[in-house]
């Protein structure tokens, strides 16, 4: 049984880390003033990065500049929801039995938080979107494009949230098998 709870908490922590890079990061929608067109896009991680690998050279916007501490408070907290999930791989395969249900469990807390944390960091921007503070014009520099069309709204995809419920899974996991094996040494 202990093996079998290992296999499933490292395959869990495989799967945030999946999660984190392969599920949508980022929703936004926007509209044209013009015609009757809407498009709404979504971004994963490894697109996101992409993004910014890309348009690295221009600068950032002004209109980004009173955000930079949320975005980088959000890539941190991303940084560490990717390292907790491979460390508690590492701790399923060399980690004794009674360090690893406290450690996991830590770590588990750890990467809930983390999760709960970027939808914190992230809801100024959405706000400051959906109030028109920040426009694909101010974006991109050319105030000509709010004219053409505009942007509707910008939020988090679903990566954060099956983050939460991956390492909330992993939680209930060490602690209902931990509460099992003591209530068995006991009989």
């Amino acid at each position: 049984m202990k093996i079998f709870k290992r296999v499933i908490i490292a395959l869990l922590s495989i799967g945030a880390i999946c999660c984190a890079f392969f599920v949508d990061l980022f929703n936004f929608r926007a509209s044209s003033n013009i015609i009757m067109y809407a498009a709404e896009e979504k971004l994963n991680a490894i697109e996101f990065f992409e993004m910014i690998q890309k348009y690295q050279g221009a600068g950032t916007p002004d209109v980004l500049l009173k955000y930079q501490v949320n975005i980088l408070i959000m890539l941190v907290l991303f940084a560490v929801i990717i390292a907790v999930a491979v460390i508690i791989i590492i701790l399923s395969t060399f980690l004794k039995d009674s360090k690893y249900t406290t450690a996991c469990s830590i770590l588990s807390f750890i990467g809930i938080m983390s999760s709960v944390g970027m939808r914190a960091v992230f809801s100024p921007i959405a706000n400051a979107v959906k109030s028109g503070a920040i426009t694909i014009g101010a974006i991109s520099g050319t105030g000509f494009l709010d004219s053409f069309a505009k942007l509707d709204s910008f939020t988090l995809g679903l990566a954060p949230t099956v983050i939460f419920s991956i390492f909330t899974a992993i939680l209930l996991i060490n602690v209902i098998t931990d509460t099992f094996s003591k209530k068995s040494k006991k009989i």
